[in-house]
């Protein structure tokens, strides 16, 4: 990775940010000018700025801020009290093109869709295409639980619930837990619960 350019005031960024023309961008909320200057400066760079891939970088996990990033083109956001050697990871996660948050951020994302959304984000089409145990997995995904977790709720391991998830994200054309979990959390738990129902009980887990 190599540092195209860095400013410390949202106006600077704006500016900069043409003559930079970075790859990924690592922008926080707090700047100089302001304690949520950040998300100003993100919502002008998502108005012209389509080639770059945003990350939010949090003061701490607050469920507005978290969602507001998102919902003005932030690809990803990383909090500072987390472990500063994952925001490498982070960074080449959102430059090939996935979305990054951790699973307390997902839930936050996955109840402000579930409360302003309507419309199932897993179509019919899609949903008939998996069985009831892989159903299973993607709700509690959606709910943010981990792969042990969703382990200990299904009776399964860790290492067959993560083959769960590869056959799922095939399935879905999906490539990480948040675009899945965004996915279910765009439909009614119930009605996916109740499409689960119909499905033969016979359904096998994937060998561990």
């Amino acid at each position: 990775m190599r540092v195209a350019g860095w400013a410390t005031r949202s106006k600077d960024i704006v500016a900069g940010m043409s003559r930079w023309n970075p790859e990924v961008a690592l922008i926080g909320v707090r700047l100089e000018d302001g304690h949520r200057a950040g998300l100003n400066a993100l919502r002008q760079l998502h108005d012209f700025l389509a080639q770059t891939r945003l990350v939010m970088l949090l003061d701490s996990d607050e469920p507005m801020v978290i969602v507001e990033a998102f919902r003005h083109g932030a690809k990803g956001v990383f909090s500072r009290q987390q472990v500063s050697c994952g925001l490498a990871k982070c960074i080449r996660c959102v430059l090939a093109g996935q979305l990054w948050a951790n699973n307390e951020q997902m839930h936050y994302l996955v109840e402000d869709l579930r409360a302003h959304s309507s419309a199932p984000m897993v179509t019919a089409i899609r949903i008939d295409q998996m069985t009831k145990r892989e159903l299973e997995v993607g709700m509690l995904v959606a709910e943010g639980l981990t792969n042990r977790d969703i382990g200990k709720q299904l009776g399964l391991s860790e290492h067959t619930v993560k083959n769960y998830l590869l056959v799922i994200f095939e399935k879905l054309k999906v490539s990480t837990r948040v675009e899945l979990a965004l996915m279910f959390a765009g439909g009614h738990r119930e009605g996916l619960s109740s499409k689960s129902e119909t499905r033969s009980v016979n359904d096998s887990a994937i060998p561990a």
